[in-house]
């Protein structure tokens, strides 16, 4: 038989080991946990809202640069890039020594600038450059440009076909018959340019094979839909040569 004494501080141990009261919990800003719950991200809960079904971890950051690439504010002109781009910075500089054409070029346009690349400048002996008055030089300058926004979607579609491609049907009756079947011959169109002169637009291959080369004025666009605030520029393997008279 216990003593009082004994009793008591029994007692008082189960009362510190037992479970707490809820009153107790909501003084203290806690509650029971019911159950574990992990929660799914909002990729992994809208796919179709948040982001792409491949690459979940990282679809939100893929939509942030998107946007951020696409509708980001641009305060650089098609000049002020061929500047500061240290790959085109040759034909860039030249822009110094023709005013007039960076003042116009630096208008709200749009203008389409094709820039030469530094290599593409080399071609050029510099020789050359002593020969030519500041209107030519000018009019070299205004040769590689273009008014209007013109993307490389647009240049494709600028490009008309000489004649449309055979069907597969048609391919196959024409090879069964012994004709030969060419291939499909480049498309071509011009654009003009702001020295008043054609620029033809040749298209070869397709986008679908993964082979599709575009060609203005006989240089190949190696970079393409370069976004500023007043136009579009892409890089050329070749400089653009005027007419002069």
């Amino acid at each position: 038989r216990l003593t009082s004494k004994e009793a008591l501080t029994i007692a008082r141990a189960g009362r510190r080991r037992g479970p707490r009261p809820l009153e107790a919990m909501s003084r203290n800003k806690t509650v029971p946990m019911l159950f574990h719950k992990i929660k799914k991200s909002k990729e992994e809960r809208s796919t179709l809202l948040y982001g792409w079904y491949h690459n979940t971890p990282w679809s939100r950051y893929n939509n942030f640069s998107f946007f951020w690439s696409e509708h980001r504010p641009i305060r650089k002109t098609v000049v002020n890039h061929a500047q500061r781009v240290k790959q085109i910075r040759t034909f860039g500089s030249y822009f110094d020594t023709a005013p007039s054409v960076m003042q116009e070029l630096s208008q709200e346009g749009p203008f389409t600038l094709f820039c030469p690349t530094n290599d593409a400048m080399d071609l050029i002996m510099p020789s050359a450059w002593d020969k030519l008055w500041k209107e030519e030089l000018a009019l070299f300058l205004r040769h590689h440009a273009v008014k209007g926004k013109w993307g490389v979607e647009d240049l494709v579609a600028a490009a008309a076909p000489t004649r449309p491609p055979l069907s597969t049907i048609d391919a196959f009756t024409a090879t069964q018959m012994g004709a030969i079947v060419r291939p499909v011959p480049e498309t071509q169109g011009e654009l003009r340019s702001l020295a008043n002169q054609r620029l033809p637009v040749e298209v070869e291959g397709s986008l679908e094979e993964m082979n599709r080369v575009v060609r203005v004025g006989g240089a190949t666009v190696r970079k393409f839909n370069v976004r500023c605030w007043n136009g579009y520029v892409h890089l050329i393997d070749r400089p653009l040569v005027p007419a002069w008279r």
